[in-house]
């Protein structure tokens, strides 16, 4: 397991977001696939674009999933989100969880590190933490 701190990537993050936003949607095959994992209420904030810049320096070909960009995903929370989120950590090759102080009280993203500890290699999470 991999561990960052937010002035470790925020230390090395370029201008190169745009491309990260661009991969998401489009077609996963060939590249490195990334579940990131984050509270809602961070959306909107650098440390999201942040990590997504961290990311390209470390591999420019990625695939990297956010949920509330992900139009299958039900509007509305229920047994079928989980679902679905057990789904996709199961079917990228990599997990991130990005702590913040939301995500500490989110009740999902502890929730799915949980659940791709189980399903996942340890070389295959990361945790970054603000």
């Amino acid at each position: 397991m991999k561990y960052y701190t937010y002035s470790k990537i925020k230390d090395r993050t370029g201008n190169r977001i745009r491309k990260v936003f661009e991969n998401i949607g489009k077609s996963k095959r060939n590249r490195l696939t990334i579940f990131l994992s984050h509270s809602h209420k961070d959306k909107d904030k650098d440390i999201i674009v942040q990590v997504a810049e961290f990311l390209l320096e470390e591999n420019d070909d990625i695939y990297l999933y956010v949920d509330w960009n992900d139009s299958s995903m039900p509007i509305v929370t229920s047994s079928k989100t989980a679902k679905e989120i057990k789904s996709r950590i199961e079917e990228f090759d990599k997990f991130i969880v990005l702590l913040t102080e939301n995500s500490k009280e989110s009740k999902w993203v502890p929730w799915e590190l949980g659940y791709a500890d189980g399903k996942k290699n340890i070389e295959d999470i990361a945790i970054f933490q603000s």
